[in-house]
């Protein structure tokens, strides 16, 4: 389980140990001095490791081999799938489940031509099914003055406040929700309630995410909670880190999703470092797949972890994938939902957001 940590002490603990092994881990000895397992940060607030946990190093590396034979795929097999992801096998070190590659093929690929393994990694091949975005929602959240994930925005679901380098205050959601893949959605005019509330300032069509800026002319005002359930609201503390992803899918770590259309589920991490999407998005090696129910209007809403030190976020709802893809909120029956991950939002080579804001 992850440990807990006070704002600095985490931080004066990494520098004095030199804690750079692998991302952000911390190597722990046995008798024989040999290193045999390594703390890895889970959840962060800003720069501050929040939460941590340790995991054998050799199950670490075998992710990190795991994730470079998927980029060794998707070079070999661009043109041959549908999508691509890291996903728990069978297998396991010390009892937590090693990460093969999962792709999703059309019926006109010939499975036979395919590999069941790159450099050592299992691949289970699977056939396609239908990702269609999250949109049209059966209900709305009402009208809130002081606006927290998981209220309506356009036809689905903000996600939560974010700020930039700059000190900027933005709502993430969709940007499907503004017919991004049609044109340019700078500048588009976002609702709450039939409201409106700002205007898209910032986006990535590709990645399915909009930054909505306030309108200061109007009286609704962001604020830094998300609804989790039964109308209670949480403060958003910050975000899991890539590792977190890696680790929480391996251990079945329960998660959460909230949507104005279904509320708040729960499941587990199914899928990370997902490859494509639907329409012009693609998730581009940073997206995350949850076995979460959703139905249609969920879109642009929280995926989220719900820890002792508030809720931290694991990415934006963008689409859903299942049997039946109804809008139906008695009827949800789409059992994956998945999004463009917070831990890249938060890195300088993504947006560079800050989810404790």
């Amino acid at each position: 389980m992850p440990e807990e940590h006070g704002e600095q002490g985490r931080r004066t603990y990494l520098k004095k140990l030199g804690g750079m092994v692998g991302i952000g881990s911390i190597p722990s000895f046995d008798i024989l001095g040999m290193s045999s397992t390594t703390t890895i940060p889970i959840a962060m607030s800003g720069e501050t490791v929040m939460h941590s946990e340790k995991v054998n190093k050799k199950w670490l590396d075998q992710t990190k081999q795991a994730r470079n034979a998927l980029e060794e795929t998707r070079e070999r097999h661009k043109d041959q799938f549908q999508k691509l992801s890291l996903s728990p096998i069978s297998d396991s070190i010390q009892g937590r489940r090693k990460m093969g590659i999962k792709m999703y093929v059309e019926n006109n690929i010939n499975k036979v031509d395919l590999p069941d393994k790159v450099d050592g990694i299992k691949i289970n091949i699977v056939d396609a099914e239908p990702l269609e975005p999250n949109a049209w929602p059966c209900h709305g959240a009402g009208l809130y003055y002081s606006l927290p994930g998981g209220g309506q925005v356009e036809d689905g679901t903000a996600c939560c406040r974010v700020k930039d380098d700059s000190g900027t205050f933005y709502l993430l959601t969709a940007a499907h929700l503004f017919d991004a893949c049609s044109s340019n959605p700078g500048g588009d005019e976002a609702t709450h309630a039939g409201n409106r509330i700002g205007y898209v300032n910032e986006w990535h069509t590709v990645h399915d995410w909009v930054g909505i800026k306030r309108d200061n002319d109007n009286d609704i005002y962001f604020n830094n909670k998300i609804f989790n359930g039964d109308g209670n609201r949480e403060q958003v503390t910050g975000y899991l880190t890539y590792q977190a992803m890696v680790s929480w899918s391996s251990s079945q770590q329960t998660v959460y999703k909230y949507g104005c259309s279904t509320g708040k589920t729960s499941g587990h991490i199914s899928d990370v470092s997902v490859y494509g999407g639907f329409d012009c998005v693609d998730m581009d090696g940073y997206g995350v797949e949850l076995s979460a129910t959703t139905a249609g209007g969920d879109s642009g809403g929280p995926l989220y972890a719900d820890m002792a030190s508030g809720v931290y976020m694991i990415g934006v709802n963008s689409y859903r994938t299942g049997s039946n893809m109804g809008t139906i909120c008695s009827n949800p029956s789409a059992w994956t939902v998945g999004g463009f991950g917070a831990y890249r939002l938060a890195s300088s080579a993504g947006a560079g957001f800050t989810f404790a804001t």
